[in-house]
């Protein structure tokens, strides 16, 4: 059960379990707020921030930030995706999406990441989403390169299309689930691509179409 939280009046007389997606580095982040532990400080985001995750995106200066200083690898990604581009939010309900020149490359449910398109960037840097639990879908089609650390604590992901990564670095989806059944590593070998996977310890629960994913993918 998670911590209780004494949260002053703007948030107050609800438990934490109902309020956080996460807790990192006494940073907690709700839907629409992010907490600091130490100072006691509640942060209510005005209309051009969103949380993702836990990050904070202003839209109106394009900043990605970082309250808890994760030094995460989706922020340089991220930011390289929308440099220079037309950026706009847009909110149904609890769903929030991040268009950039049309194309939707990030959608928030109640302030969780659950897809995340990058179709421009070639490389992605270490502990990306590292310790992000709810993303669904992941595509880099163009990224070559992956650092290490790569959606580390992700056991929910269903889609991870990396088509043209050469390498990816050790412990990469280190606790990823049976429900991964669309995977494009197509341009790695099978080598490497078994290696990526070496720390698997529920292979035989995983569904058959799986293991041809791991072999050559056809399937985009």
């Amino acid at each position: 059960m998670a911590e209780i939280i004494h949260f002053n009046k703007q948030v107050s007389k609800h438990k934490a379990e109902d309020l956080i997606n996460y807790r990192i580095n006494d940073v907690y982040f709700g839907e629409d707020f992010h907490f600091c532990k130490k100072t006691g400080k509640v942060t209510k985001l005005p209309p051009h921030k969103i949380v993702m995750g836990y990050f904070v995106f202003d839209a109106k200066n394009k900043r990605l930030l970082d309250p808890a200083n994760t030094d995460d690898g989706f922020i340089p990604a991220f930011l390289e995706e929308i440099k220079g581009k037309k950026v706009n939010v847009e909110s149904r309900g609890h769903h929030k999406y991040v268009i950039v020149n049309g194309v939707c490359i990030v959608k928030c449910t109640a302030g969780k990441i659950v897809y995340v398109n990058l179709p421009t960037i070639q490389q992605i840097d270490d502990h990306f989403l590292s310790k992000d639990t709810y993303v669904t879908y992941m595509s880099a089609r163009r990224a070559k390169t992956v650092g290490v650390d790569f959606m580390r604590r992700n056991a929910c992901l269903k889609n991870l299309i990396l088509t043209q990564a050469l390498a990816i670095g050790e412990d990469a989806l280190a606790y990823h689930s049976s429900d991964l059944y669309h995977l494009d590593l197509s341009s790695m070998d099978k080598g490497q691509r078994d290696n990526v996977f070496y720390f698997a310890n529920n292979m035989a629960d995983m569904k058959p179409a799986y293991f041809n994913y791991l072999t050559k993918s056809t399937v985009r």
